[in-house]
């Protein structure tokens, strides 16, 4: 999650999706990849320096999230879908 530090606090979230059926070997080597990446030390400059916060989360800590929500009890599916109006 990328967060902008001035002012009022804002949250930017970002999710990044394959398509059914890829390759388990290579969705392991892009979360590999991306997590590599925001946290390597000129990632975290270059945030810095735009005044961003950074709190990624690992790609099988939004599958497990994804996933949770594909099982809610229907009733409480149509209750969230009055709120959400």
């Amino acid at each position: 999650m990328i967060q902008q530090r001035a002012g009022p606090p804002r949250r930017l979230s970002l999710a990044y999706a394959l398509p059914p059926g890829t390759p388990k070997d290579r969705v392991q080597l892009l979360r590999k990849a991306f997590m590599d990446t925001v946290m390597s030390s000129d990632f975290l400059v270059d945030t810095q320096k735009s005044r961003l916060n950074v709190d990624a989360a690992p790609g099988e800590e939004l599958e497990r999230t994804i996933n949770r929500l594909f099982k809610l009890n229907p009733a409480i599916v149509e209750k969230l879908k009055d709120i959400l109006k």
